[in-house]
């Protein structure tokens, strides 16, 4: 029997901006068409096991959902099939901070909100919620279940508001 040994250092990061949308997540079906970023989402490939997300907003009003969409491709019949990974409601913290020496998209002094509450509604992704609803550090893992491409799309039913992820592999 083969021998596999799975590693948790990062193998990769980025940040993405994007500005939430006030609508329910786009119904996704089985296309021959690339998966793409859209209104509300943002596609990263992977090769990948784990990808750990971070949410950080630009006003601590509104709560964010973000549903993490896997993409696999079946080379057989040319079409990328979606599978919903997980949907997580994000609370960000009642206490802003500034940049910090990250390059957030749209300026390095950004006044930022991290998430401080992580609310997982469905699919399988592991939480990790700050120590307090003031406070910062918390963050989802989620399992890619060796996807090609993962959609990353942000909705509220509040309002709009740019938001960063920060995303990370494992």
């Amino acid at each position: 029997m083969a021998h596999v040994q799975l590693t948790t250092d990062t193998k990769n990061f980025q940040i993405d901006q994007v500005t939430s949308v006030t609508a329910t997540v786009p119904n996704k079906i089985p296309t021959t068409t690339l998966p793409a970023s859209g209104s509300g989402s943002v596609v990263i490939g992977s090769t990948l096991n784990y990808m750990k997300v971070k949410v950080v907003a630009d006003t601590a009003t509104i709560v964010n959902t973000i549903t993490v969409t896997g993409w696999s491709y079946m080379s057989s019949s040319g079409v990328y099939v979606p599978q919903t990974l997980c949907a997580v409601q994000c609370t960000p913290s009642t206490t802003s901070q500034v940049g910090q020496g990250v390059v957030y998209p749209g300026g390095a002094d950004a006044t930022v909100f991290e998430t401080a509450t992580y609310v997982k509604s469905i699919g399988d992704a592991k939480v990790y919620n700050a120590p307090a609803s003031d406070s910062n550090g918390g963050f989802f893992l989620v399992d890619l279940l060796g996807c090609a491409y993962i959609d990353l799309h942000a909705s509220s039913a509040t309002g709009t508001q740019v938001i960063w992820l920060l995303t990370s592999g494992l």
